[in-house]
């Protein structure tokens, strides 16, 4: 959803130029068009093969990315944030601390019970980290 809105921004702000500033405006303005509506295409249709993978995760916030090459681990962080219809979860990883990288999770992504137990995670390592 992000992709299509990103490249409808793009498409949007081709065609608000002001009229005329250059000859054959319009021609270049068709082009660059057609050229980013083939490359939203080709984007959207590499993202729609990416392989699914699994996550498991523990309520202290260790995470596991299982995919079909490997396994890597993560740690969610206390500056993971929750909204009643967006998570934002830092990971970090264990092995090198400055190796961080942020999810964002939409509600509909998940059924309701793997929502809420995310949310519980990260509520418990905001917790944790003020005692």
């Amino acid at each position: 959803m992000l992709l299509v809105t990103l490249w409808a921004l793009i498409l949007f702000s081709l065609f608000h130029w002001q009229r005329d500033i250059f000859p054959y405006q319009p021609l270049l303005q068709f082009f660059l068009a057609a050229l980013a509506v083939v490359l939203a295409f080709r984007t959207l249709q590499r993202a729609a093969k990416t392989q699914p993978f699994v996550v498991a995760f523990n309520q202290q916030g260790q995470w596991s990315y299982l995919d079909k090459n490997n396994q890597v681990q993560w740690q969610m962080t206390d500056k993971s944030r929750l909204t009643d219809w967006l998570l934002w979860v830092q990971l970090v990883s264990p092995l090198d601390p400055r190796q961080r990288h942020w999810l964002l999770v939409f509600k509909d992504q998940l059924n309701q019970e793997d929502y809420r137990s995310l949310c519980r995670a990260i509520l418990y390592q905001q917790q944790s980290r003020e005692l």
